[in-house]
């Protein structure tokens, strides 16, 4: 359901067995920090540096837009920056492991102690920010929100996907013209059928159909946000407020929308426009680029990476064989043995984890994760007071 507090917010604005792949040796790994994200890309420094300041710059277009939401999570945001399939399939394997599933440009992985972003860099579309917006909008949806519907998940971030970012002004709710194509040439979904598709429905994991899922969902979200009559009648205000209260998604959408059948040739009829508006928003840059770190990552750290990710992506069984190879690799890398500790306390394994993080503290790691789990340990095996 959603945070109460921040339904205004929302409303007034406007997502088996490891592929036998290594990564190159040619490959470099670069790690790039900005004030407030980590770039992880085999793209090279000039473009983990890209993709942080864009990643800034969205930042600040949304603390402009709605001063009332949270931009910035309590634990950091580490971004993995894939720069072509080949590398991508060595983070999301079950991607390429059932034919014709959906090759996903990018993915919002929230944690405990950090949340992940995978994105591909030589996904398709005219807009070459397109996933990186798109997933920080899921970032900043899940920061704020709990339990969007998927279709509003996913149109927001498409709404917000494509935009564009200016010194002083930016622009939101441009259409994609794959988007548009489909939504013109298309059979769509049933309204009743969109709201209570989940991460388990064909409309979301079959390629052809999740196509017109993520099409559909940005011209609803759209409607809903930019359409003088929709915003006159506050209809996604309504929508959450009564799901909010019924708990059921059809019902709360014949209570805003009244009669479905007819709601959905609205919406028929505003998707297959020829244009649309588009918002506009003051804001500003506040990132410096010459001011971000920059350094290389080895390989064991590399490995480590993947390993750290598949423990948080719920595939711990590939977790376990990278993170310890990584720590065989190299043994005195704080990180290696922070990774095994998380994929220690995610089976359980309390002793084993706490083990890890203490190795990993006494070779000198710092931030969020390793300080939050080993109090976590501690006052778990009752020796908060004592320690």
């Amino acid at each position: 359901m959603l945070k109460p507090r921040f339904l205004p917010c929302l409303t007034l604005a406007l997502a088996s067995f490891l592929i036998p792949i290594r990564a190159s040796a040619a490959d470099n790994w670069i790690e790039v920090r900005s004030p407030h994200f980590t770039v992880n890309t085999n793209a090279g420094e000039k473009e983990a540096r890209k993709i942080a300041d864009q990643f800034e710059q969205i930042r600040q277009m949304f603390h402009s837009a709605f001063p009332a939401m949270r931009v910035d999570p309590g634990q950091p945001i580490v971004i993995v920056a894939a720069k072509n399939e080949n590398t991508m399939k060595l983070f999301l394997p079950e991607e390429w492991e059932v034919k014709g599933h959906i090759h996903h440009a990018g993915l919002y992985q929230p944690g405990e102690d950090k949340d992940y972003v995978i994105m591909r860099l030589d996904s398709e579309g005219e807009n070459p920010f397109h996933t990186l917006y798109h997933e920080y909008t899921h970032a900043l949806m899940r920061l704020n929100f709990t339990g969007l519907p998927l279709w509003l998940d996913e149109g927001m971030a498409e709404f917000f996907g494509n935009s564009t970012l200016g010194d002083k002004e930016s622009k939101t709710g441009t259409i994609d013209p794959g988007h548009l194509y489909l939504l013109q040439q298309s059979k769509l979904i049933p309204i009743e059928t969109l709201l209570e598709v989940d991460h388990r429905s064909p409309y979301y994991n079959e390629n052809n159909r999740a196509s017109v899922f993520y099409a559909e969902s940005w011209a609803l979200v759209h409607y809903l946000t930019m359409d003088k009559d929709a915003r006159q009648q506050q209809l996604l205000k309504n929508f959450l407020a009564a799901w909010q209260k019924s708990g059921s998604q059809v019902q709360a959408a014949q209570e805003a929308f009244g009669d479905l059948k007819q709601f959905g040739r609205r919406i028929e009829g505003y998707a297959r426009q020829s244009s649309f508006m588009v918002g506009l928003v003051k804001s500003g840059q506040e990132a410096a680029e010459k001011s971000y770190s920059a350094r290389s990552i080895s390989a064991g750290e590399m490995t480590a990476l993947r390993g750290d990710f598949f423990a948080h992506h719920n595939r711990l069984e590939q977790a376990q064989p990278l993170l310890e190879e990584a720590a065989q690799a190299e043994p005195n890398l704080p990180f290696a043995h922070e990774a095994l500790s998380y994929y220690h306390y995610r089976q359980r394994e309390l002793a084993k984890a706490d083990q890890q993080i203490q190795q990993a503290l006494k070779l000198g790691t710092t931030g969020f994760g390793p300080q939050y789990f080993h109090g976590i340990f501690l006052l778990q095996q009752g020796r908060l007071d004592k320690e």
